[in-house]
């Protein structure tokens, strides 16, 4: 029976081996998947901030562009006051002659034709 027990206790011995063996081989896999989630985790961290830079760049060029768009349309409210007010001050009012403008008898030189010969 000797033969029997040192069989059996080897045996003991390589199953427990085995379980030591495959409990660090499971370790081993456990801190494996460990590392790869935390590399997953920092990549879709890395992708999450590069979305958001994007946007941002994408909201400041949308923003540009209403900008740009507003500079170059026409203010035809302001435009046509402008012009309504002038109606009302009188023909030919600038900021050189007034609001009458010029007087014809001024331009006469003395001489009957358009050009004062």
């Amino acid at each position: 029976m000797s033969g029997a027990v040192t069989a059996a206790v080897v045996t003991t011995a390589a199953v427990a081996g085995s379980m030591v063996y495959s409990d660090r081989q499971q370790k081993k896999a456990a801190k494996k998947q460990e590392k790869a989630q935390r590399e997953a985790n920092r990549i879709a961290e890395q992708q999450a901030r590069a979305a958001e830079r994007q946007a941002e760049q994408q909201e400041r060029r949308l923003e540009q562009e209403q900008q740009r768009s507003r500079r170059r349309r026409a203010d035809a409210t302001s435009a046509v006051d402008r012009a309504s007010s002038a109606a009302r001050a009188g023909a030919g009012g600038t900021m050189l002659t007034g609001p009458s403008g010029v007087d014809t008898d001024d331009l006469q030189l003395g001489k009957n034709t358009l050009l004062g010969g």
